[in-house]
């Protein structure tokens, strides 16, 4: 007994140091910390399938052995097939971890570049004049027109100043292309949405989001607000959506009634303004178990294709919203009108130039609906020396990207070890989302397991001109 348990001791030590070891080599320990658990399973599927062949190669032997040596004691026919039956499902399971695992580790390079990219906007853009961002990002719409010279938004070190930035709208734009190869189709988030739409928002409305959570991450700038007001105020949103908030009116009631509560309970006129504006997100965005996938996600994403394809990529609007709409009817990509290969295919790019495919433009034309998912799951904040958010900076001062990625876990079984349910994201996670396309979105979420991935990356900003 002792010799087997050391030599299973033995046998799980070798196997996650080999996973370690993988990790380690493709990513160093920054990789190895963020996808500790996936190796760690990995490493258990490794075992665990390196043992059961070991004992198949054993038993094929045996039985090839007795099969000459005695052959009148081989007389369990079937035991090929059971043994088969033992081993695929482990082996299945470890060739997933190792498929999903593999993905993540491509992500995970792209989001190093990713925040290369980001750097080397930033310090273009950071400097620029009111005049220069209205001309460079004339497409950009924002509630900040005049943003001054090396400030991100009001200059204030906030997250509210890059939910509002064109500047940061600019860097973002920037980071999320470098990562289109690492990002799935919009129209195939939406099938997943669809498909999966009923028990996310069972789980949804019962663990995550809390009303305490949004407001935490939209308030993380008041640090002015006491703690106490900020939980009495989540309990008050946790009573007027007890009743549902299913119509415009429902909707306006809830808002009247905690617009009072404030109005009764904080005297700070700033500090009620910004609570009014938080806890009014809340409800606007709020969604309860009657809103279907086809509602917000659906109209959220064809706005998204709107304000992505514009200028010379017009031409291809029709097509990426022709392939939402099939996703939304179940039909995946090959919808009527979407112009593009069916669901099977529309996960990868590699399909586009060999003969009998659709050629260069059903590449572009792919590329085009992942980047809609890429500008939707990257931020990009730029952060100090100690990590924290920052949007004011001197001449000749360092930039630092961080870039947030949030990577769609996509291979069955594996992606439940790999990834999280949007709900159970980290709080800094969903509050860095919200600065950017997803804005109200990070209230509902989006069905599926999620892996956030960061990267930083630094850059000196641009010299005062002379």
């Amino acid at each position: 007994m002792k010799t087997r348990a050391l030599k299973v001791g033995l046998g799980l030590s070798g196997a996650l140091s080999f996973a370690l070891g993988v990790g380690y080599a493709i990513g160093r320990w920054d990789f190895v910390r963020q996808h500790f658990g996936a190796l760690v399973i990995a490493s258990l599927f490794l075992f665990a399938c390196a043992t059961l062949a070991f004992g198949l190669v054993a038993g094929v032997i045996r039985g090839a052995t007795l099969s000459v040596k005695r052959p009148k004691e081989l007389g369990q026919s079937g035991a090929a097939f059971a043994e088969f039956v033992i081993v695929i499902i482990p082996f299945l399971l470890m060739l997933f971890a190792l498929m999903q695992l593999s993905l993540a580790s491509m992500a995970r390079v792209l989001v190093s570049y990713s925040a290369f990219t980001a750097a080397r906007a930033a310090i273009v853009v950071v400097p620029m004049a009111p005049k220069e961002v209205d001309s460079f990002g004339g497409a950009v719409k924002s509630a900040v027109n005049d943003e001054q010279q090396n400030k991100v938004g009001y200059g204030a070190d906030t997250r509210t100043d890059y939910a509002i930035s064109s500047k940061a709208a600019l860097i973002r734009n920037a980071a999320s292309y470098a990562l289109i190869p690492a990002s799935p189709s919009i129209d195939v988030v939406v099938q997943d949405t669809m498909q999966n739409w009923g028990d996310y928002i069972q789980n949804r409305l019962k663990y995550g989001l809390n009303p305490l959570d949004y407001l935490k991450s939209v308030l993380g700038d008041l640090g002015a607000v006491p703690g106490a007001i900020v939980a009495s105020l989540s309990n008050q949103i946790k009573e007027v959506i007890q009743g549902g908030l299913d119509s415009p009116d429902a909707k306006a009631a809830a808002k009247g009634k905690l617009d009072s509560w404030i109005a009764a309970n904080v005297s700070d006129p700033s500090q009620a303004a910004k609570l009014k504006a938080a806890a009014d997100g809340y409800i606007d965005g709020y969604t309860g178990s009657a809103e279907s996938p086809t509602g917000e996600l659906g109209n959220w994403a064809k706005d998204q294709i709107n304000n992505t394809l514009s200028g010379p990529l017009d031409k291809f609007k029709d097509q990426v919203n022709g392939a939402v709409d099939g996703a939304l009817a179940g039909g995946g990509g090959s919808a009527p009108g979407g112009g593009v290969k069916g669901g099977s295919v529309d996960r990868a790019l590699d399909v586009g130039f060999g003969a009998g495919t659709d050629g260069a433009g059903g590449a572009i034309l792919r590329s085009l609906r992942k980047l809609v998912y890429a500008k939707m799951g990257t931020v990009v904040t730029l952060v100090d020396e100690k990590g924290n958010v920052k949007s004011n900076f001197e001449w000749n001062e360092p930039i630092t990207a961080r870039v947030t990625y949030l990577f769609y876990c996509q291979i069955p079984l594996a992606n439940r070890f790999a990834g999280h349910a949007f709900y159970n994201l980290p709080n800094s996670t969903v509050a860095d989302l919200a600065t950017g396309p997803m804005k109200g979105l990070t209230i509902l979420g989006i069905p599926g397991y999620f892996m956030a991935i960061t990267a930083e990356h630094t850059m000196t900003l641009q010299g005062k001109p002379l």
